[in-house]
């Protein structure tokens, strides 16, 4: 059921997208229209940073999951499909912002997921460390 709620919200989304830059009307277009492409890689990477932030906080390592698919996802769209039609100047800040964005999502996943609490040493460990019996 979590999942199905999961893909609806993601095709609402990509609708709101499309009925947006269809002046109103909803239109299903493929036709290369370069802001409404990044405004829905935008979109996919805002929404797997709110997918990864839910998992993160409830401890749901299916969401966590499911959102770091939906993050190399948005790379692969960006990379084999958004760069193409872009030049110069819009290509570099469009890398540098998913390079960015790719750093903000390891640190994070680092600091709140794989890091974890570390343990410290007991106290009888330190001790014995310090003064080895001979």
């Amino acid at each position: 059921m979590a999942f199905g709620v999961i893909i609806i919200m993601f095709a609402y989304l990509n609708l709101a997208v499309f009925q947006y830059y269809g002046n109103g009307d909803l239109h299903l277009s493929f036709e290369r229209q370069p802001a409404r492409d990044l405004t829905l890689s935008m979109v996919w990477a805002i929404y797997g940073l709110a997918l990864m932030t839910l998992g993160i906080r409830q401890k749901a390592v299916a969401l966590r999951r499911i959102s770091l698919g939906m993050v190399i996802l948005t790379i692969c769209k960006v990379f084999l499909y958004d760069l193409g039609e872009l030049t110069d100047l819009y290509r570099a800040a469009s890398l540098f912002g998913l390079a960015l964005s790719l750093l903000g999502v390891s640190v994070a996943y680092q600091k709140f997921v794989a890091g974890g609490e570390k343990k410290d040493p007991e106290p009888e460990e330190v001790q014995q460390v310090q003064n080895p019996e001979p």
